[in-house]
């Protein structure tokens, strides 16, 4: 799969696609905190609380789907994740400052673009999971050379 980078500024341009949050991997109470704290410093931003069932699904599939309730059954079987879409440069950035201090798993972050959008959800897991795991190699090499 081709991925790229950019840098993401804290601008007030929305990110590509619909406005919405796709999250996983929470525990049901922890779901419910984060969905708090996102519906009090951003009240306008819908929520996708994905399950087991929705990995066959497109992200672009998720992304476009109606906003969800909890999934206390099997969200936390899955890698913890947040996928943001159509949120803006700023709001990106302080979702995780407000994500920090809530002690829950680091996720694995991401934004849907519109290559992410046609990859199968799970495949796009996978892929973040392979980059959390080079990224660690990187960064124990640098380590060991200082």
């Amino acid at each position: 799969m081709d991925a790229t980078f950019k840098k993401v500024t804290k601008d007030a341009a929305p990110l590509y696609g619909p406005r919405k949050l796709i999250i996983c991997g929470l525990t049901p109470e922890q779901q419910i905190q984060f969905s708090e704290i996102v519906e009090k410093e951003f009240p306008a931003l819908p929520i996708f609380c994905a399950a087991i069932t929705d990995l066959e699904l497109t992200v672009g599939a998720l992304a476009a789907a109606v906003p969800t309730g909890q999934h206390p059954d099997t969200s936390e079987k899955l890698p913890v994740a947040v996928i943001m879409s159509g949120v803006t440069q700023a709001e990106l950035h302080e979702l995780i400052a407000c994500y920090k201090p809530t002690g829950f798993p680091w996720p694995l972050w991401a934004t849907l673009t519109p290559t992410s959008e046609k990859w199968q959800f799970k495949s796009l897991l996978g892929e973040l999971l392979n980059e959390r795991r080079e990224m660690a190699k990187m960064q124990a090499a640098r380590k060991e050379t200082t």
